[in-house]
């Protein structure tokens, strides 16, 4: 069977806080293969962002050695795409976060199994 590579999450956080882009489901595995990190400021202001993303395994709480990329500067108007191959287990959890409201579009493509 052909391997489909769907979005997997796709978010844009209203705050600065935390934001869950994609949680694997009950009895499921994944794999991340792309993710890409937009600078979307332009709606309201023009202005670089700091976007950090972490993997939590089973949901654990948000700690420094679950972030994969660490604050990384993305300039307006412009988005970061980064090739991973990160496996995730089942209840495992990515989020991301951004220095400003309003200011990340993100999405997570990859496959479940």
């Amino acid at each position: 069977m052909t391997a489909i590579y769907p979005v997997l999450g796709q978010v844009s956080p209203t705050t600065t806080t935390e934001t869950s882009l994609y949680a694997v489901p009950a009895l499921k595995y994944a794999i991340g293969s792309t993710l890409v990190l937009a600078n979307v400021t332009h709606l309201t202001t023009e202005a670089d962002v700091f976007v950090t993303v972490r993997v939590r395994p089973a949901g654990a709480a948000a700690l420094t050695k679950h972030i994969i990329v660490p604050a990384i500067r993305i300039r307006a108007r412009t988005a970061e795409t980064l090739t991973i191959g990160m496996g995730l287990a089942t209840t495992d959890l990515v989020t991301v976060q951004c220095s400003t409201a309003d200011g990340l579009a993100a999405t997570l493509f990859g496959t479940e199994i």
